[in-house]
């Protein structure tokens, strides 16, 4: 998948190039416009894989299944797209497993991409790991 848009992406740039010099080849606009065209429809197949293993994902999340989870959470980001509440979950999860490392990373991603209730999260998770770290020394 990765070869087919990167020779897509290659086209794309060189077409471009060329119609930029060669204006009078109206040919190569609409080889253009095609790659973009083909382009457009990747990345709407891609969101639907995405949004299937998400859903997949989730129904781990809401059974408790947090190992389940991240792993359906790993591979629906391997279709290239995310969401920052899809991240702030997975901190989540990660903080539930007491993986606050992992957590605290997760939250950070959802807060720089919007998601601006991960703060609280980040901040809250640093307390729950101390607590924790405390916790396991006691033991």
């Amino acid at each position: 998948m990765k070869k087919v848009f990167l020779s897509l992406l290659i086209t794309i740039v060189s077409i471009k190039g060329y119609a930029q010099y060669y204006p009078q080849y109206p040919l190569y606009a609409e080889q253009l416009q095609m790659a973009e065209n083909a382009n457009y429809l990747m990345s709407k197949e891609k969101e639907k894989i995405f949004e299937g293993i998400k859903s997949e994902a989730y129904t781990y999340y809401n059974r408790g299944d947090y190992e389940g989870f991240l792993y359906h959470a790993k591979r629906a980001l391997e279709t290239g797209w995310d969401h920052p509440v899809f991240a702030y979950d997975r901190g989540v999860a990660y903080e539930k497993l007491h993986n606050y490392r992992k957590a605290k990373k997760e939250y950070k991603t959802a807060y720089k991409h919007g998601y601006y209730q991960a703060k609280a999260a980040y901040d809250q998770c640093k307390i729950n790991e101390k607590e924790w770290k405390k916790a396991k020394r006691k033991k």
